[in-house]
């Protein structure tokens, strides 16, 4: 499996917000391009491609944006282009650092910490559900591959 990295953050904003910055990402001048915007019954999750250099093949960069009651959750993962590119010289960790700085800037509001993971679902949201970073589809927190497009968690 190739080099990856991801975070996640929630955010006391509304979806609106946090998808506005998403779609301004291109312009911030990050060399990333989007390449698919796809509006889920949980979310929307966003695919952008990072360009290849002398550092890497290029970058898979996926978005999640899920409403979590009155808050906003955000997830980014970045990922080698390459599937067997196993080191990447901290190019993906730059990516999810740089896209972050770029949300937090944008919205102008500073992220909640990342609930824990036995934590109590927030209000509106099924307790026992985790998101595929891939589709955005909703599998059970135990899971280890999504039900629809088999990308492992």
């Amino acid at each position: 499996m190739g080099a990856k990295a991801e975070e996640s953050r929630v955010y006391n904003v509304s979806a609106d917000s946090i998808v506005a910055a998403v779609r301004n990402i291109p312009n911030a001048g990050l060399n990333i391009s989007l390449t698919s915007e796809n509006p889920t019954p949980t979310g929307v999750w966003f695919r952008f491609i990072h360009g290849m250099s002398f550092r890497s093949y290029g970058e898979k960069i996926t978005i999640t944006v899920t409403p979590q009651g009155a808050a906003t959750g955000l997830h980014v993962l970045s990922e080698c282009g390459m599937p067997t590119q196993i080191i990447d010289y901290g190019k993906n960790r730059n990516n999810v650092t740089a896209i972050l700085s770029f949300i937090d800037r944008s919205i102008g509001a500073a992220p909640q910490a990342a609930p824990a993971p036995q934590a109590a679902a927030p209000a509106g949201v099924q307790a026992g559900v985790k998101y595929c970073p891939q589709c955005g589809a909703q599998a059970k927190a135990d899971a280890n591959f999504c039900a629809k497009c088999g990308h492992k968690f």
